[in-house]
């Protein structure tokens, strides 16, 4: 008979846990595009959707971020959909950033299929705003 320990069970049930937890992607570019269901498993994944070497930046418990580690260096375009979730998420007063802007595409990983939901309807209400701040600018200009 095999001796199980507390330590042996409480680890088969994280690794169960996280062999159950489904992971959404949402890659958002710098010219606004959304692209809901982004395969983004694996680094090679991330990697192709920033553009670059990945830095996570956790922006709640379940929602990570990747950015491209050297938008700055590389003078990425502003993604302006992300710098307001990112503003929104207080992520500017949380981590050291060089402005208060989000470069480049970035790639949005939930572990909750609530958390996705929430996101893309965020995202897609964020770009419908912008695009109707853009309609009213130009008319102005007018």
């Amino acid at each position: 008979m095999q001796c199980v320990t507390f330590v042996h069970c409480l680890t088969l049930f994280k690794v169960l846990r996280a062999s159950c937890v489904m992971t959404y992607y949402i890659l958002v570019k710098s010219d606004s595009t959304i692209v809901s269901d982004y395969n983004g498993e694996g680094l090679t994944n991330k990697q192709k959707a920033v553009g670059g070497l990945i830095e996570p930046v956790v922006l709640e418990e379940g929602m990570t971020a990747y950015i491209n580690e050297e938008g700055l260096l590389q003078s990425l375009d502003v993604n302006p959909l992300a710098t307001i979730h990112f503003r929104n998420a207080n992520v500017f007063d949380r981590y050291l950033f060089e402005n208060q802007e989000v470069l480049g595409n970035v790639l949005f990983r939930c572990e909750s299929e609530q958390q996705y939901k929430l996101l893309e309807a965020s995202l897609k209400l964020g770009k419908q705003v912008s695009i109707l701040e853009q309609s009213m600018e130009d008319s102005d200009a007018r």
